[in-house]
């Protein structure tokens, strides 16, 4: 009897329905860094041409409010000029008309006419870089008292300003300054008040506020005012006001004497319209006032 062999079990994959649903992944955009621009800076490797100003040489003086000259509103020289030629060795007629390519007349087209003279305004012409005619003809004029070549025998009417001269001069000004205020502002209160006295500054006050004074003369005559702290006669005077307050001298209009108990004893005399404050340092300089100077030191000394 046979027995029948049992086909394998085929096992029928199954499918499933079930559906499977994926998250949507946000992705960030990546950022790009932000490049700042650099700042564009100014360059200044390029020759910065200044103007040209022009000064009448005559002025009718000094404003006392302003403290400046004083110029007319308008001033006015002739466009036209007979010149002397250094490159050509010749006398030339010069004349300024805008929109001709010289200065020279026999350079200039035949219809050139003169349209109207150069102004001044309040004793001052500024010519810009751009109008190189006027400049040309300002320089080379005979008006120019700081033209070279100028005819000798023909009158001057103003000059060119020197704008490296003047800066170099406020620059020396600003310097004396400087060093004047740093003098007035850090020497100690002895010599503050010593060198006050003797500049006629009021010391009958705070020490801030003679120090302040003493700022402001030194401010406006710096030069002055160093000059003065290291004349000899400085000191000196410093030392005849110190006895005159220490009640050792005193100095009257026409007498400077010592003081001995209620009498006094004279120094020397004092002429008519002479300070007895410089008449006392004249003598001192003297043999005889020597000795003098000397007695008052040692007195000064004596009462420290």
């Amino acid at each position: 009897m046979t027995t029948k062999k049992k086909s394998p079990k085929v096992v029928e994959p199954t499918i499933s329905t079930e559906t499977v649903t994926f998250e949507e992944a946000t992705v960030k955009k990546a950022t790009k860094p932000v490049v700042k621009k650099p700042i564009k800076l100014p360059s200044f490797n390029n020759k910065i041409e200044k103007p040209n100003i022009y000064r009448l040489a005559r002025h009718g003086g000094v404003d006392k409010q302003t403290g400046m000259r004083k110029y007319p509103v308008t001033y006015m020289i002739k466009a036209e000029d007979i010149i002397y030629d250094p490159e050509t060795d010749s006398e030339r007629t010069i004349r300024y008309i805008p929109g001709e390519t010289s200065i020279y007349k026999d350079e200039q087209s035949k219809e050139a006419k003169l349209k109207e003279p150069i102004m001044f305004n309040h004793g001052q012409l500024i010519v810009d870089k751009t109008n190189p005619l006027l400049r040309q003809f300002m320089d080379m004029c005979n008006g120019n008292r700081s033209n070279p070549n100028r005819k000798k025998n023909k009158p001057t009417s103003f000059y060119k300003l020197d704008t490296e001269v003047n800066a170099t001069k406020h620059v020396e000004k600003s310097k004396l300054e400087i060093e004047s205020m740093h003098l007035a502002l850090t020497m100690t209160i002895d010599k503050l008040i010593g060198y006050a006295k003797v500049l006629g500054v009021n010391t009958n006050k705070s020490s801030d506020e003679i120090r302040w004074d003493m700022k402001v003369l030194a401010q406006k005559d710096p030069k002055a005012f160093i000059d003065g702290m290291s004349d000899p006669t400085t000191e000196m005077k410093q030392i005849v006001l110190k006895a005159m307050d220490c009640n050792i001298i005193k100095l009257e209009k026409n007498l400077v004497s010592w003081v001995v108990g209620n009498s006094q004893q004279p120094i020397c005399h004092v002429p008519i319209g002479i300070k007895p404050l410089d008449k006392m340092i004249d003598f001192c300089l003297t043999d005889d006032g020597e000795l003098v100077y000397d007695e008052l030191q040692k007195r000064l000394s004596r009462l420290s």
